[in-house]
């Protein structure tokens, strides 16, 4: 009897063991990152930007300007990871009040087959050496590799703007969902 009670509770211990780490690896991760408080300065979330990136996409918030009225800018993403974001690598002005945003994106990673969600973050500056701060934001998905197109209007002509993107899709140790793409950004709405 003793045996009985011995081995039981050795395979007790075992199975508490053992089942502990598999609850945690299984846990899903959460998709979404949490919204932005307006009162955060931009610089602290630079720790959320794919440090591998840094030629192409911009880890920090553009001390460059380019003017939109003049002409568009074309942003580049490459294999931005999931719960990663990137700066456009200049701040934009536009006489418009708008700012369009052709977006043909891709899918890249090792799991092609999954559908992307891109969050565009529009920041607001009042001059060109302050920090900025959340202005509006808008949500694109793709389940294929396609374009997309995103619009910010009613902008006032007299301050500065600039753009994060945001990848909100999700992974797991078994796939990641990387977003690559070509951004035409615009001060003028194309069809």
């Amino acid at each position: 009897m003793k045996l009985k009670k011995c081995v039981s509770l050795i395979l007790a211990l075992v199975m508490a063991v053992c089942i502990v780490p598999m609850t945690a690896f299984a846990a899903p991760k959460e998709i979404y990152a949490p919204e932005i408080d307006e009162g955060i300065a931009s610089e602290s979330i630079a720790d959320l930007i794919d440090p591998g990136m840094s030629e192409i996409q911009a880890a920090n918030v553009p001390s460059k300007h380019w003017n939109l009225t003049a002409n568009s800018y074309t942003a580049k993403l490459i294999n931005l990871k999931a719960s990663y974001g990137s700066y456009t690598l200049y701040y934009f002005s536009t006489a418009s009040g708008i700012i369009h945003l052709d977006c043909n994106m891709l899918r890249s990673g090792t799991t092609e087959t999954m559908g992307r969600a891109m969050k565009i973050e529009l920041y607001e500056k009042d001059t060109p050496s302050s920090s900025g701060k959340l202005f509006l934001s808008r949500w694109i998905y793709f389940a294929k590799d396609e374009n997309r197109t995103a619009l910010f209007a009613g902008l006032d002509p007299n301050r500065f703007y600039y753009i994060r993107f945001y990848n909100g899709s999700g992974s797991s140790a078994w796939s990641n969902r990387d977003i690559s793409g070509t951004i035409t950004i615009r001060g003028y709405y194309k069809k």
